[in-house]
C-alpha cells in the first residue's frame, strides 16, 4: 500500500515535473531557437516573422492557425502629431495595450482638425477615429468579411463539447453543424469536423480530413480567415479541448497524430502552450522522427513535417531527406523547395521551371509561396544571377502582389504587414487593420459627425 502511493506521488510528481518543463521550453522558444540554430550551424534560417519597428512604435507578428495576429507597441508618447497619426503608429496604437490616459487624450486632440473635414467617426475605446465617406466604406467591406467567418467561430464556441453522441437526437443537430462547418476549409473548421467524426466513430472519415490537412501550403491559414481579436482566447480554449478529446479517443492513430505535429509546428505561441499543457505532444527526436523517416507519413506528407526539419536540422540533414522524397508536382509541395536547394543541374531546372510557375500563377496562395521559396538565399542567388524574361523585377513585383491582396481584402493583416516591412506606408492599410482590430468589440460604433 505504502509502495503504491509512493509510486502514485512520483508519477504525479513526474507529470508536474514536464509540464513545468515543457513551458519553461514554450517561453524560451527564441532562446532555443537560436541555440537549435547554432548545433545546427548550417541550418537554413526559419520562417519565423520579425517585429517591425518604426520610431516610437513597433508590430509584432504572431502567426497561427486562427490567423495571422498583429500586436503593437508604443514608446513614449510623441508630442509631435505628425508622428501620431502616422498610419503605422497608429496601427501599433490600436494593437497595443494601452492603459496611459495620456495617449488617448493627445490622439483625440491630434485627429479633431480631421474631424471638421470627415462625414464619419469609427469610436475605437476612448478614441474617435474620423472617416470620409470612402473610407467608411473599406471599414464596412471590411467587416462584412469578418461577419461571415463570425459564423465558423460561433460554430466552434457553440456547445459541442457538450453534445452527447449517444443520442439518436444528437445526430440531427450534428447533421446540420456539419453542413455549416463544410463551408470552410479552414484548420478551426477541420478541427470542429474531426472531433464530430471522431466521437461519431468514423475514424475512416477522420483520417480523410487529417490527410487533406497533411498536403496543404501552411500559408493558406493566412488566406482563410482573420484573426478574431475579440473572441480569441474563447476560439482557442474550445480548439484545445476538442484535441484533447480527439487524442483521448483515438489514441496511437498515426494520421491523427501527424495531424497534430503539423497543427502544433503552426501554431502561435500562445496555442502551442496552451496545447501541451493540455495534450501529450511529440518532443524527443525518437518521436518525431516517425514523421519524417517513415515510408508512409514522411514521403506521402512531407508537409506535416517540412517546417519542423527546416527549422531544427542542419542543411546536410534537410539534403538527405528530400533527395529520398519525389516532390510531387503539386504546388502546395514546393513549399518544400523553401529549404532545399537541389544538388545536381537537371533537379535545380526542373525545381526552377517549377517555381517560375508559380510566381506567374493567378492564385495567391502559389504566388505568395513563390516569395516564401526565394527567403532561401540559393534560390534568391539562383534567380537574381541569370536573366529571366518570365520573372517580374522582385522588389516591385512583391509589393504589388501584397497590394493587390490588400485591396482585394485577401489575408489583410498578413498582406498588409508584408506591405510595412517593405516600407509602403498607407491611411487605407491603417483603416483595414482598424476594421478587424474593433470588429465585435461593445466600445466600437460607427456614428455620423
Amino acid at each position: 500500500m505504502i509502495l503504491a502511493a509512493a509510486l502514485l506521488i512520483l508519477a504525479v510528481s513526474f507529470f508536474v515535473f514536464r509540464k513545468r518543463l515543457v513551458e519553461q521550453i514554450i517561453n524560451s522558444h527564441i532562446s532555443f531557437e537560436l541555440i537549435s540554430s547554432a548545433r545546427a550551424q548550417t541550418a537554413p534560417l526559419g520562417d519565423a516573422y520579425k517585429e517591425i519597428k518604426r520610431g516610437a512604435s513597433s508590430l509584432i507578428p504572431r502567426p497561427g492557425i486562427m490567423g495571422f495576429q498583429l500586436t503593437g507597441e508604443v514608446g513614449d508618447l510623441p508630442e509631435d502629431c505628425s508622428e501620431l497619426l502616422d498610419p503605422f503608429f497608429m496601427s501599433a496604437f490600436i494593437f497595443a495595450d494601452i492603459s496611459d490616459e495620456n495617449y488617448f487624450i493627445k490622439m483625440n486632440e491630434c485627429l479633431k482638425k480631421e474631424r471638421q473635414t470627415k462625414s464619419w467617426v469609427l469610436r475605437h475605446g476612448a478614441v474617435g477615429f474620423p472617416l470620409s465617406s470612402k473610407e467608411k466604406k473599406f471599414i464596412d467591406q471590411v467587416r462584412k468579411k469578418l461577419a461571415d467567418r463570425e459564423k465558423l467561430w460561433a460554430l466552434i464556441q457553440g456547445d459541442l463539447l457538450e453534445t452527447d453522441f449517444t443520442k439518436d437526437s444528437s445526430l440531427t443537430k450534428l447533421s446540420k453543424v456539419l453542413k455549416s462547418l463544410e463551408r470552410w476549409d479552414s484548420a478551426p473548421s477541420t478541427v470542429a469536423k474531426i472531433f464530430i467524426y471522431a466521437h461519431l466513430g468514423n475514424e475512416g472519415r477522420v483520417d480523410s480530413l487529417a490527410k487533406k490537412y497533411l498536403v496543404r501550403n501552411r500559408f493558406q491559414l493566412f488566406y482563410d480567415l482573420e484573426f478574431p481579436y475579440h473572441q480569441a482566447e474563447g476560439v482557442q480554449n474550445r480548439l484545445v479541448s476538442m484535441l484533447k478529446s480527439v487524442s483521448e479517443k483515438l489514441g496511437k492513430n498515426k494520421i491523427f497524430q501527424a495531424f497534430l505535429f503539423k497543427l502544433y509546428n503552426e501554431s502561435s505561441l500562445s496555442m502551442k502552450k496552451s496545447l501541451n499543457q493540455n495534450i501529450r505532444i511529440a518532443f524527443s527526436e525518437k518521436e518525431i522522427a516517425p514523421f519524417y523517416d517513415s515510408p508512409v507519413l514522411g514521403g506521402s506528407f512531407p508537409l506535416a513535417w517540412t517546417k519542423w526539419a527546416g527549422e531544427n536540422m542542419s542543411q546536410k540533414q534537410l539534403n538527405a531527406l528530400f533527395d529520398k522524397i519525389e516532390i510531387s508536382s503539386t504546388p502546395e509541395h514546393l513549399y518544400i523547395y523553401r529549404y532545399f536547394y537541389p544538388a545536381t543541374s537537371e533537379q535545380k531546372l526542373s525545381a526552377a521551371n517549377r517555381i517560375v510557375r508559380l510566381a506567374n500563377s493567378s492564385n495567391p496562395l502559389h504566388k505568395n509561396l513563390y516569395f516564401e521559396i526565394l527567403k532561401n538565399k540559393d534560390w534568391g542567388k539562383h534567380f537574381s544571377s541569370r536573366q529571366n524574361k518570365d520573372l517580374k523585377p522582385f522588389f516591385r513585383d512583391k509589393r504589388d502582389f501584397y497590394k493587390n491582396n490588400a485591396h482585394q481584402n485577401l489575408a489583410l493583416l498578413f498582406s498588409i504587414y508584408n506591405l510595412f516591412k517593405l516600407g509602403d506606408f498607407e491611411r487605407e492599410y491603417f483603416l483595414k487593420l482598424l476594421a478587424i482590430g474593433s470588429y465585435g468589440l461593445p466600445a466600437t460604433e460607427i456614428l455620423p459627425l
